[in-house]
């Protein structure tokens, strides 16, 4: 048996043909710099190769439906084990995809109601019991002299196939009409079925007028107890004239408001489905998203399709018929232990899994025996998502809201209730968006997937993470071309003491990131949120100093987003909104302000402006501020003149979008081209050094440098333009050089060697410094914005920010910003925003590392746990007071670091 992982001549991206050997069944934490090569080792070189000769191994019709990834450039690799990726960018973004069905979790939760949950009238409230035969017949002689109307029996429902053996059945037993898709036809001119469509069958009973006569009552009854027997209990009254059906059910049916269910199955809790999902809101759970989805479900046979851009039109109000819940009434009235599902789906999974013990105990033993096996599984998946950390959320929270940290920890959850073995396991920074008390059960879960026989790689910067692994590899020296080499590998304690590995210099302490002498006074001025409710927040009002770097913190799942993200920032932009003046607004105090015959005038004027200003915002805040964000006002907005959100989101999704364009470093850099003699002698403009436009452009791949060739049971294959090789220019703009190099040279170089080349171009030079100061020398000035990790385009946007003029009356908000990043990159991460707030302007950062809320000048600490349990200010003040406060898990960690 192989005991190793053996990587030789890996080469892909920025690796330099490194060697590596990685012990199996152990857990692997690659770490170094951002951009040093460590994704480049374990997901594009091991895993991507893992997973191709998985694929590779299927037929060709099967490949065809799976994603293939392309050979690594590497020369070979020897002992894997079938791969799997536990990444950051996987949880679905669909509407209609929550925790529940992430997991699986709902999916046993369907099945467990269906079996075992009682029925309860949604009108009295009382059990729902079946109905007799007589009661049957009581109601169709209730319906009016002369009403006609169909008896139907069921026969198929939903269901794709032929049904040649129940029709054969049918003619067998003498029926000799059948309603096949809402068409009643004749039995023997029955034409062949479409076995790839679902369909719905029932059998004509019987066909009748109503008469006020006991013959006609004995007919009724005797035709149901026919209906009862071919539809397995369940019959349909359809009235000829109206269309309406009545559902009867020998099961299920109120004993006073008639309300009844036609079959309790696993389908019926479906949201997902057309047999369960609320007919107003097609399953989605709010007002105005489900036009298209309803139409699609109920009149269209069924089919279940969701266009994301219908379904996001109206998503702040709950569905008033189904309350959020997504499904029908009679979904809803089937409980359990006097919760139905929706009541479950709204738990947190903490009081989820202590409702499954509860209502086991509740059961009766015939109950007992059939639900066992279904609560022992809900149980062992609820408690996977406990391990990681996640016990806050709800099972009916949609995946769309989940962080990428919040995703890949479901998905590690869902891998280790599946129970694999021999597996190679490669993450992505599984700690990312987790509390240090909650690091160690992280810690632990990727430890027992581990111990159960499987190979578990984790890309991590965390301290704890390193020191918990078996065996660690640090890439570096540095970034990007100064990077993909192994500075060090082997166990935690070999990596501290290597005097090559800046990794092991933080370890052992070498290096730091400095407390700051002095904490900031501030400007005495602050933005105040009051009554802020949105999410778990409980009525929340609290004061953000500006002039001053704060760190909003707390346990996953506290309330952090929900204050700062949510509530704040969507909040500015609401009272910006209101604010803002029309065009003829604009012109008249234009024009007015021309008139003006006097400087008394002019500022009677501007007054008059400002308390425009402050009017229009006050009336036309009020309404969307307490609707949309859940909060009554926010305070001191006078202070601020520009919010700005720093994200993790692309910064552009072409080939055409680089970082230098999109910080502003191309512009001067192509009329610096423009501006050479030899540029000129030809008559080239600036335009001639653009890639995006016309002229100076290869024309053959349009300035991207690669054509992409569709295959067809292969994967998309992105090849070098065979005309400009690469280098996105035609050969003539290429002759013009500057210090030897083209356009396309400065391109392709890293930002360091640029910003060394053009040190004496200030317009240049002052704009790439930039990306330096946030720690992005290594990438290339053209390097494509598809290839920029959310951690790099964080800091290209940074970047921009540091060449534009702030003022004392910025504001900048940042989420997560230490994503991806190393000791050595928060350190200089830092020092960039700690600048913006030596300026003049203020920070406000979500964060949880501690290197990085020790530096800060106020915290804000939210909790104190997550979930319904959240959503309070545990603590604020400076980070020593934090550090005092014994309610403050952050407290207690941070006193530590304050300590070194």
């Amino acid at each position: 048996m192989i005991e190793e992982i053996s990587v030789i001549g890996a080469r892909e991206h920025n690796l330099k043909n490194i060697s590596v050997r990685l012990p199996k069944n152990k857990l692997i934490v690659i770490t170094g710099l951002s951009g040093s090569g460590k994704s480049s080792l374990a997901f594009d070189t091991i895993y991507a190769e893992g997973q191709r000769r998985y694929v590779e191994s299927l037929s060709a019709y099967a490949r065809q439906f799976l994603e293939l990834m392309p050979k690594p450039d590497v020369d070979s690799i020897t002992g894997l084990s079938p791969a799997i990726s536990i990444e950051q960018k996987t949880v679905s973004k669909n509407p209609r995809s929550t925790v529940g069905t992430v997991t699986e979790i709902y999916d046993y939760l369907r099945v467990l109601f269906a079996r075992i949950g009682t029925p309860y009238s949604p009108v009295t409230g009382l059990p729902i019991e079946a109905q007799t035969k007589d009661k049957m017949v009581d109601k169709i002689m209730a319906l009016g002299e002369r009403e006609r109307f169909y008896i139907l029996a069921p026969v198929v429902r939903g269901k794709k196939g032929e049904f040649h053996k129940e029709i054969a059945s049918l003619k067998k037993q003498g029926y000799s009409r059948v309603k096949v898709d809402g068409v009643v036809l004749n039995i023997d001119e029955l034409q062949p079925i479409n076995k790839n469509k679902k369909h719905d069958i029932f059998v004509v009973i019987d066909r009748l007028e109503l008469e006020n006569t006991e013959d006609f009552r004995v007919r009724v009854s005797q035709s149901l107890e026919s209906a009862l027997i071919v539809g397995d209990g369940v019959c349909e009254i359809e009235l000829v004239n109206s269309e309406e059906r009545i559902v009867f059910s020998s099961r299920f049916s109120c004993p006073e408001s008639g309300f009844s269910i036609e079959e309790i199955e696993p389908r019926l809790f479906s949201f997902n489905s057309p047999f369960g999902a609320c007919r107003d809101c097609g399953g989605l759970g709010f007002e105005g998203g489900a036009s298209v989805s309803r139409m699609l479900f109920f009149h269209s046979g069924g089919k279940l399709q969701s266009n994301e851009e219908d379904d996001s039109s109206c998503r702040n109000e709950k569905c008033e018929s189904c309350a959020g819940y997504r499904l029908r009434p009679e979904a809803l009235c089937v409980k359990i232990s006097g919760f139905h599902i929706g009541d479950v789906c709204d738990m947190s999974i903490q009081r989820a899994f202590a409702w499954c013990d509860d209502a086991f105990n509740k059961l009766s033993a015939q109950n007992r025996s059939i639900s066992e096996r279904l609560f022992r599984e809900i149980r062992e998946r609820l408690q996977f998502l406990i391990r990681v950390g996640l016990e806050y959320l709800t099972l009916g929270r949609s995946s769309g809201t989940l962080s990428g940290g919040e995703g890949q920890r479901i998905r590690l959850a869902s891998q280790i209730g599946s129970g694999l073995t021999g597996t190679l396991y490669v993450l992505d920074e599984p700690s990312i968006g987790l509390h240090q008390r909650d690091n160690e059960r992280l810690i632990n879960t990727l430890k027992s997937l581990r111990d159960i026989g499987n190979t578990v790689i984790v890309v991590e910067h965390d301290e704890d993470a390193i020191r918990s692994a078996d065996h660690v590899i640090d890439m570096g020296p540095r970034a990007g071309g100064y990077g993909g080499n192994v500075v060090a590998e082997g166990p935690p304690s070999a990596i501290e003491i290597s005097e090559k590995s800046l990794t092991g210099a933080y370890l052992r302490k070498e290096a730091s990131i400095e407390i700051p002498q002095k904490r900031r006074e501030g400007c005495g001025r602050e933005i105040r949120v009051l009554g802020a409710r949105l999410n778990n927040l409980k009525n929340l009002s609290i004061g953000f100093p500006l002039g001053k770097f704060v760190c909003v913190t707390g346990v996953s799942g506290g309330g952090k987003s929900s204050l700062v993200i949510d509530t704040l920032y969507r909040g500015l932009g609401i009272i910006k909104r209101a604010g803002s003046f029309s065009h003829e607004e604009k012109e008249a105090l234009r024009t007015a302000a021309l008139r003006a015959k006097s400087a008394e005038e002019a500022a009677m004027l501007a007054r008059r402006k400002i308390e425009m200003f402050a009017e229009k915002m006050q009336s036309g805040r009020c309404d969307e501020m307490r609707n949309v964000v859940k909060c009554d006002s926010i305070e001191g907005t006078e202070f601020i003149e520009s919010v700005i959100e720093v994200s993790q989101t692309p910064i552009g999704r072409t080939p055409h979008s680089t970082p230098a364009t999109y910080i502003g470093a191309f512009t001067p850099i192509r009329e610096w081209f423009a501006s050479l003699p030899e540029a000129k002698a030809r008559g080239y403009g600036i335009g001639r050094f653009s890639f995006n436009t016309k002229g100076g452009r290869c024309e053959s791949c349009d300035g991207k440098g690669v054509r992409t060739i569709e295959m067809h049971f292969l994967p998309d294959v992105e090849v070098v333009c065979e005309s400009c090789k690469g280098l996105r220019y035609s050969r003539d703009t290429l002759e013009v050089r500057y210090r030897g190099k083209s356009i396309a040279d400065i391109l392709n170089m890293p930002v360091t060697d640029a910003l060394e080349l053009f040190s004496a171009v200030p317009s240049v030079a002052n704009k790439l410094r930039t990306l330096v100061d946030v720690g992005l020398g290594y990438i290339t000035v053209g390097q494509r914005a598809t290839t920029i990790s959310g951690g790099e385009a964080q800091r290209v946007k940074l970047s921009k920010e540091l060449c534009k003029r702030s003022t004392d009356k910025t504001l900048y908000i940042l989420d997560e910003p230490t994503t991806g990043l190393h000791f050595e990159d928060i350190r200089m991460l830092l020092g960039v925003l700690h600048k913006f707030v030596d300026k003049g302007s203020s920070v406000i950062v979500i964060e949880h590392n501690l290197d990085v809320i020790k530096t800060a000048d106020w915290v804000i600490d939210i909790g104190p746990e997550g979930g319904e349990l959240g959503g309070r200010v545990v603590a604020e003040g400076a980070p020593e007071d934090i550090a005092k406060c014994i309610n403050s898990y952050t407290g207690r960690f941070l006193a530590k670091y304050l300590k070194r």
